[in-house]
């Protein structure tokens, strides 16, 4: 296929004001694999970068790795989990190193999956800066099943203590 290309004179029609034809001959086949390769990602600015960039205060790095992992289409999710979050405690710097360690969080649903766990913590008595800590040092808490993990093991802890 890459050969018969190569060979042939290849045209591809550019949505533009003016309508120009962009042609490629077999001696810039460099150009025609370079737009080959891009997704469509990478042609529209990416919601989820610029969102972790601008509003939570990613470090460029940072936000790329964080987008790879997750993809939004709104900014709904994500500002009803900082709002949850900051609710409890947590500071902007906080919720920055959780988006950043669990980037997942971005789309996780405030109500059913995070506000049980982060009562129950509250309710043993962990709350503010001592919930920032334990989050921020085992975020997969917040993943992790309440009535099948959690509970069970804080009681078996209890039982020990």
């Amino acid at each position: 296929m890459l050969r018969f290309l190569h060979r042939k004179l290849i045209q591809i029609r550019v949505p533009a004001k003016d309508s120009k034809t962009l042609v490629f001959s077999p001696q810039n086949h460099q150009t025609l694999l370079s737009i080959s390769n891009l997704s469509h990602s990478t042609l529209q600015p990416s919601l989820t970068l610029s969102y972790l960039e601008k509003s939570r205060g990613l470090s460029p790095e940072s936000a790329r790795s964080a987008s790879k992992k997750v993809t939004l289409k709104t900014t709904e999710k994500p500002d009803s989990v900082r709002s949850l979050l900051k609710s409890h405690g947590l500071s902007k710097t906080h919720i920055s190193k959780l988006f950043s360690k669990r980037p997942e969080l971005l789309s996780a649903n405030p109500d059913k999956t995070l506000k049980p766990k982060i009562q129950f913590f509250n309710d043993l008595g962990v709350s503010g800066a001592a919930l920032a800590v334990l989050l921020i040092s085992e975020p997969t808490l917040l993943f992790t099943s309440l009535k099948n993990r959690i509970i069970p093991s804080v009681d078996f802890l209890k039982t020990i203590v």
